[in-house]
């Protein structure tokens, strides 16, 4: 199956527009996702084993920077952004149709962006094409718990409002999906390790700001087309659950590593 003939979840002008505005609000010394991507490279540290050739997808932050600076071998890394140039960007790429050579790599790490692809089973096959044998793939992506005190406080308003919920959150991933989704591109060894991370805001405008420079808004095909407005977004905060003064929310970060034999 082609994923043209795939169901679409995604909309990849959506997300490109979503990425292009992200990347103009984002602060490249971003504390979360400074701390998501450091814990992403510190994981290389783990493998006693030399990765000639290294392959850095969806990074944003200074961290691939150091990263480069401290590997304590030597190494040619190629970085890529998705759908747009961004910080670290030596091709743009779509997940759904990579432009890698097969057996190319002997380390491919994915930042937080696999969890909007439409065909991710695909992209992991074409992950694992790219690596040479006994390559390894580490990645990082958004999990179920992602969002949570967002999704209740909408959930609620727009049951009382509209009578109903709209297409306004992506399905997410599992721990054990996650896995299981590697084993299906024919991986070995697979593990997934989840990490919670709560932000809190000071107002809702805060909170919302940030979503929009992660670049992490509503892409989905069946959302609404029109504008949120402002009577809905204000019943939405009210419901929402403030502690100390401020407003909570949840990122669940699931990282995996895996190898090709």
């Amino acid at each position: 199956m082609t994923s043209s003939s795939l169901p679409q979840i995604f909309c990849k002008s959506t997300l490109k527009q979503h990425r292009l505005k992200g990347l103009s609000l984002l602060n490249s010394k971003d504390p979360f996702l400074l701390e998501v991507e450091n814990n992403l490279l510190a994981r290389v540290k783990d493998f006693k084993k030399d990765f000639p050739e290294i392959l850095t997808l969806g990074f944003r932050t200074e961290a691939l920077n150091e990263f480069i600076k401290s590997v304590p071998f030597p190494a040619q890394l190629i970085s890529g952004f998705p759908l747009t140039e961004g910080l670290f960007t030596d091709f743009v790429f779509d997940e759904e149709r990579l432009p890698l050579a097969p057996k190319k790599f002997d380390l491919i790490i994915s930042a937080l962006h696999l969890h909007t692809v439409n065909d991710l089973p695909g992209s992991l096959i074409q992950l694992r094409h790219a690596l040479k044998p006994h390559g390894l793939f580490m990645g990082a992506f958004l999990g179920g718990e992602t969002l949570k005190e967002l999704r209740t406080a909408f959930f609620k308003a727009e049951t009382l409002l509209k009578n109903g919920i709209s297409a306004r959150f992506a399905p997410q991933i599992d721990i054990k999906g996650a896995a299981n989704l590697l084993k299906r591109a024919g991986f070995e060894t697979p593990i997934s390790e989840s990490q919670t991370i709560t932000l809190f805001y000071e107002t809702p405008l805060d909170l919302c700001h940030h979503l929009k420079a992660l670049s992490e808004t509503n892409s989905l095909v069946a959302r609404s087309k029109g504008l949120t407005s402002p009577t809905f977004l204000t019943k939405a905060f009210e419901y929402y659950e403030i502690i100390q003064d401020c407003f909570p929310l949840t990122f669940e970060i699931i990282y995996v590593t895996a190898w090709k034999i």
